[in-house]
């Protein structure tokens, strides 16, 4: 899943992911890690975030 999402001056931002409730994905893991654009950051004005790991429940 691709998405824009702006970030406050402490780099907070807040995604809504709407997970249904049911039986199937329960268990599943979940991965997440932002790409975030920072003019001259470096050469590509890019940083990637720590990932985590969620399993659904």
């Amino acid at each position: 899943m691709t998405s824009g999402f702006a970030s406050d001056a402490s780099g907070n931002t807040l995604a809504k992911l709407p997970i249904p409730n049911l039986p199937g994905p329960k268990g599943l893991p979940f991965y997440f890690q932002a790409y975030v654009v920072v003019a001259a950051a470096n050469v590509g004005n890019a940083l990637m975030t720590n990932g985590i790991a969620a399993i659904s429940q």
